[in-house]
């Protein structure tokens, strides 16, 4: 971003030799208004750009804030994406925080019915499944 924001500021070019056709090809899509940094896609609104501490607490309210929803990754980046913010890594930003998050790593080993109860079940659904199926395929044979 600092090279975008210096192109775009002072107009300052790289020294390499095939940075300053990227540089120039990256930078239109980008602009500065009163000292912030905005991005405008193809088919996107005007998206803010954020440095890494202003990425990170975005990441955080929306995951866990007020209106949070714990998300995954790729929703979580999308969700930033309508709320109006860009920054260069968003996708693996999102990733490596989801993944750092442990409530959302901890699944419950426990079922929360008792075992006969869910043994019984699936073989009562079991005996109405072949039932049926005897009665359509084979109407002469009684399953009971």
């Amino acid at each position: 971003m600092a090279l975008i924001i210096r192109y775009l500021v002072d107009d300052v070019l790289p020294s390499e030799p095939q940075k300053p056709r990227k540089l120039c090809r990256k930078t239109s899509f980008y602009t500065m208004c009163i000292g912030e940094l905005f991005r405008q896609g193809f088919s996107s609104p005007i998206l803010k750009c954020l440095d890494e501490d202003q990425a990170a607490y975005v990441l955080v309210e929306l995951h866990k804030g007020k209106y949070g929803v714990h998300l995954g990754a790729r929703c979580m980046a999308t969700r930033v994406l309508r709320a109006g913010y860009f920054w260069l890594s968003i996708k693996n930003d999102a990733h490596s925080f989801v993944e750092k998050y442990i409530e959302c790593q901890k699944f419950n080993p426990f079922t929360h019915c008792h075992l006969k109860s869910c043994i019984r079940a699936s073989h009562y659904g079991r005996s109405i499944l072949v039932e049926w199926i005897f009665s359509i395929l084979f109407p002469w044979i009684k399953v009971r």
